[in-house]
């Protein structure tokens, strides 16, 4: 199982700019992509488990 979720970094200079008022070019953070695998074995009761299809995909039933 793949875990993933996104993450905004948090900088001490963005948040100095954004106290003091001005647009440092710094001050905005782009969110970044994460992602951790989980082994079976540790996965507990009341995990949930969300399987995805990747709508970019083509898939030999569409060209039917």
């Amino acid at each position: 199982v793949t875990e993933l979720w996104q993450e905004t970094p948090k900088s001490s200079k963005a948040k100095a700019a954004a106290a003091a008022g001005g647009d440092a070019k710094g001050s905005v953070l782009k969110p970044v992509n994460k992602d951790r695998y989980i082994s079976k074995m540790f996965l507990r009761g009341d995990s949930v488990i969300l399987v995805l299809k990747n709508p970019k995909a083509k898939s030999a039933d569409s060209n039917k």
